[in-house]
């Protein structure tokens, strides 16, 4: 008996995680047109499709909205991260010698 419920609960723990990503929470971001100047849209769109993202709306300020998984979102906050500790240390070394 003991056998039948660790069975049936380990069953539970991997079809539980299997939906946990397939209803993922999806996070909106807006980026402003100043972004986007003189790019070409077809390619801003397929490059976002291509990591994970949708462009939900392209608004007439030029301004796009896309739509992304909450673990796309989370790298790219990461990336961004990274990114801005870089050019940190960089003006610090520039600065300081």
């Amino acid at each position: 008996m003991k056998i039948v419920m660790v069975l049936g609960l380990v069953a539970v723990l991997m079809f539980g995680g299997l939906g946990c990503d397939m209803f993922e929470d999806e996070v909106e971001v807006t980026l402003p047109p100043d972004m986007f100047e003189g790019e070409d849209m077809d390619e801003i769109i397929a490059e976002a499709e291509e990591e994970g993202m949708s462009v939900v709306e392209e608004h007439e300020d030029g301004s796009i909205t896309y739509a992304m998984p909450s673990s796309v979102h989370s790298e790219m906050m990461e990336e961004i991260e990274e990114d801005i500790q870089e050019q940190i240390e960089d003006v610090k070394v520039e600065y300081v010698l």
